[in-house]
């Protein structure tokens, strides 16, 4: 029987796919999941241009830090740079999540922060989700805004006409972040259109 390098974060990857598109925070190959084994030096990653329904363990990618393909077929995703950047400056950073999540991406096309307005503190982040400014997908610029938006210690940041990028110590909190800063967005674009006061926090 072959052993497959991180096997039980590729199955946790797997899974968290089919979560973000039951939860509409992605649809058809939109959005990437990684997890960076520091000890073992190794990424488990997503890759591109295969629907979540149809992934395998096997497409998930196995690499290190430097981009090499350790185990997979597949290519990894085109955001690579994005996960890897996070994790080359970010120790405190072991997984990273980006989405496409639909009352998220109102703030990210109006290039608005999302300021907290709930006592989400539990779920990973406080205070606004910042903005990082916007650069074409896929590239090291992109990559290094994120990174300059999320200095010194955020954990997640809208992505400029986008998306979104959570990031935590495990999946699971990323995976939180990226569900409550949804709901989030959401409550904040319904309070907006109720109209009368915010009360931020």
């Amino acid at each position: 029987m072959i052993k497959l390098l991180l096997k039980e974060i590729r199955e946790q990857i797997l899974e968290l796919g089919n979560q973000l598109l039951a939860e509409k925070l992605v649809h058809d190959q939109q959005g990437n999941i990684s997890f960076f084994d520091r000890e073992k030096g190794l990424i488990a990653i997503t890759p591109s241009g295969i629907f979540y329904h149809l992934r395998k363990i096997e497409d998930i990618c196995v690499m290190d830090l430097q981009g090499n393909i350790l185990e997979g077929d597949k290519a990894p995703t085109s955001e690579l740079a994005l996960h890897t950047t996070l994790y080359k400056n970010r120790p405190d950073i072991n997984a990273v999540i980006h989405t496409h999540p639909l009352h998220t991406c109102v703030f990210s096309v109006l290039n608005e922060p999302i300021p907290q307005v709930l006592a989400e503190e539990t779920m990973g982040f406080a205070g606004n989700v910042p903005l990082a400014a916007y650069a074409p997908p896929g590239t090291q610029k992109l990559a290094d805004l994120v990174l300059l938006a999320m200095e010194p210690d955020k954990k997640a940041c809208v992505l400029a006409n986008h998306g979104l990028v959570t990031a935590a110590a495990d999946l699971k909190k990323a995976m939180q972040m990226s569900l409550a800063i949804e709901d989030e967005a959401y409550i904040l674009l319904m309070s907006r259109i109720a109209g009368g006061n915010i009360h931020y926090l």
